[in-house]
């Protein structure tokens, strides 16, 4: 069987990251120098290609002002994609391939909303690549208590879904790809 292009890589995958997976992130944990700071940022559903980045966001509580994403320290204008406020969209396009942007959720008055986070964008579709790394993962859980009230198998505790993420991490990955409905349901139960 032939290798698969970059092409139907990228057109078949997205990097998805929900914001309570990463390393040291907790609600209610106070800010620390050593951990990434959510403030009241729930989850990131971040896909990005070779020159533009999309995501989705979604607070604790709505917000009262129209959030903006900095990339690279310009800023845009979020849309809202709920009735609540809860819940925003981003659509940054024009940026340079294979390049390291820096990311943050900031307010209308510039104010952080979360610490900022790396995304890199894919090589142009013209440039052959080296190696291509992708962590993915599928149905990585649940809510647990549900699940043993329904009778269903037991759920991945949301804690080793943390570890197992941070591990993929550990080995550096060009994308991750998150399949299956843990996003939602990390999101219902916080």
């Amino acid at each position: 069987m032939a290798n698969p292009t970059r092409r139907a890589v990228l057109a078949g995958a997205g990097a998805a990251l929900a914001a309570g997976a990463l390393p040291g992130v907790a609600r209610g944990r106070a800010r620390e120098a050593s951990s990434w700071w959510q403030g009241e940022l729930v989850h990131l559903l971040p896909v990005a290609n070779h020159e533009r980045i999309r995501m989705k966001a979604s607070f604790r509580a709505p917000l009262g002002n129209v959030p903006r994403l900095a990339v690279d320290g310009r800023t845009h204008e979020g849309a809202r994609s709920g009735s609540s406020g809860r819940f925003w969209q981003f659509d940054v396009g024009g940026l340079p391939p294979a390049t390291t942007h820096t990311l943050q959720l900031v307010d209308a008055g510039g104010e952080p909303l979360c610490d900022p986070w790396p995304l890199k964008t894919f090589p142009a579709p013209e440039v052959e690549v080296d190696s291509f790394r992708v962590a993915i993962y599928t149905c990585a859980g649940g809510d647990e208590a549900r699940g043993a009230a329904e009778g269903l198998p037991e759920a991945v505790p949301k804690a080793l879904r943390q570890r197992f993420f941070r591990r993929a991490l550990d080995h550096a990955p060009d994308a991750v790809i998150a399949v299956g409905d843990q996003i939602y349901v990390d999101r219902e139960t916080g």
